[in-house]
């Protein structure tokens, strides 16, 4: 009797030994989700922000990473050592500089990959990377087939240049590694590694890339010289002249505002006509624009970031440009698609339905808005039927430039 009174009351302790469990091992998974959700509205703040101070350097990040680099290798321990400061204080704040400018454009190029809703997917970081990369190698392999002059000039600046940016990099590497070092009481041997292999060579990579600018001088002193003024002091040409240019710019007539890149007629009309050089760069490298296994708008996107990349090398081409449209709330400023040179807005549409007329039509009204006499904005279909884009939006367009506005419409077709 001992027995059977026994085994009832083990059996309902194990089975509220199971509930406990159960409802602990929900509460922890909640626990986890809630923990989740909240990290990734903190992170998509911090990309927020990065994103948005970023979008202050548009078409200056380059220069001003060679300029902090600059001035941590250079011009902060020559201070030092002039003011004999042993604590190295204007090497350490300018490390500390490019540091944080470093830390804000790797957050703001990782939030550039997410879409426009703000949302990740594997497919569309996995492409945004593999276009950066086939905009590099298409950068190294076109290097061969520049003249002599430029593939000098091309040679020389990279050797130097990354010789500044490298050592900079060695001091931000220390910069980084000793706190974290003498915090966890560790020893950061890859960093290190690389401290040491960039003080045995950098000095010698500068040494070459002098050397070849020299020679290239010696050479091609005018296209030499042209180049370095083009690319390293590009401030010195008014920026207002370039203004004018752009409102100067000659479209089509108002009633054919929607041109196929696939009808040479057309596109021979625009580029015979006396437009910016940007624009008919722009335009030369549309026609001969060749996307393949584009499945979607991303797709195209990436596409022809790379062909505006290689084909006008020397001018600035931005993904998701950001517009602002209202000061007090940043979260409202639009994106457009691909920028040139702050000059040229381009919207882009992929499979175009009619349906999806007004909502396009909104779009480049307001771009053209916010853009006023910076540079025409450019509405890209692609894949796309051209008669249909043509009844569709020739009249919309016609009212936008009636009211002067810089609109035009490109078909891609399929």
């Amino acid at each position: 009797m001992e027995q059977e009174t026994t085994n009832p009351t083990t059996v309902t302790v194990t089975v509220d030994n199971v509930n406990e469990q159960k409802t602990t091992f929900q509460t922890a998974t909640d626990a986890g989700k809630k923990g989740l959700e909240v990290t990734g509205r903190f992170m998509t703040k911090v990309l927020d922000f990065a994103d948005r101070i970023d979008s202050w350097l548009y078409g200056y990040r380059l220069k001003l990473f060679i300029g902090l680099s600059f001035a941590v290798v250079i011009i902060a321990p020559f201070i030092d050592s002039a003011t004999n400061n042993w604590r190295d204080r204007w090497t350490a704040w300018s490390t500390a500089f490019l540091f944080i400018f470093v830390l804000i454009i790797t957050f703001a190029w990782i939030g550039s990959l997410r879409d426009d809703e703000g949302k990740w997917s594997f497919k569309r970081v996995r492409k945004r990377i593999w276009t950066y990369i086939q905009i590099n190698i298409d950068f190294f392999k076109d290097s061969f087939s520049l003249p002599l002059e430029e593939k000098l000039y091309r040679l020389s600046t990279s050797f130097i240049i990354g010789t500044f940016c490298w050592k900079a990099l060695q001091n931000l590497s220390v910069f980084i590694r000793k706190p974290i070092e003498a915090l966890f009481h560790t020893r950061l041997s890859g960093l290190r590694s690389f401290e040491k292999f960039t003080n045995q060579w950098t000095l010698w990579l500068f040494l070459v890339g002098t050397a070849v600018l020299i020679f290239a001088i010696t050479k091609h002193k005018d296209k030499i010289l042209e180049y370095l003024m083009r690319d390293f002091f590009p401030f010195l040409k008014s920026k207002q002249s370039t203004k004018i240019e752009n409102t100067q710019l000659q479209l089509p007539s108002t009633t054919d505002l929607v041109l196929n890149t696939r009808d040479k007629n057309q596109i021979e009309s625009i580029l015979k006509s006396k437009n910016p050089e940007l624009f008919n760069q722009f335009i030369s490298s549309l026609q001969k624009w060749t996307p393949r296994d584009c499945e979607d708008e991303d797709d195209f996107e990436n596409s022809l970031h790379r062909q505006l990349k290689r084909n006008i090398p020397h001018a600035t081409v931005e993904r998701q440009f950001r517009i602002p449209t209202d000061e007090t709330d940043r979260r409202k400023d639009r994106k457009a698609d691909i920028v040139i040179d702050e000059t040229i807005l381009i919207e882009m549409k992929s499979s175009f339905r009619t349906t999806e007329s007004d909502r396009a039509t909104t779009q480049v009204w307001n771009y053209a808005e916010l853009w006023g006499n910076k540079g025409p904005v450019i509405l890209l279909l692609c894949n796309t039927d051209y008669e249909q884009a043509k009844n569709t939006f020739n009249s919309k367009l016609t009212m936008l430039a009636q009211q002067d506005k810089k609109v035009i419409a490109f078909v891609r077709p399929k």
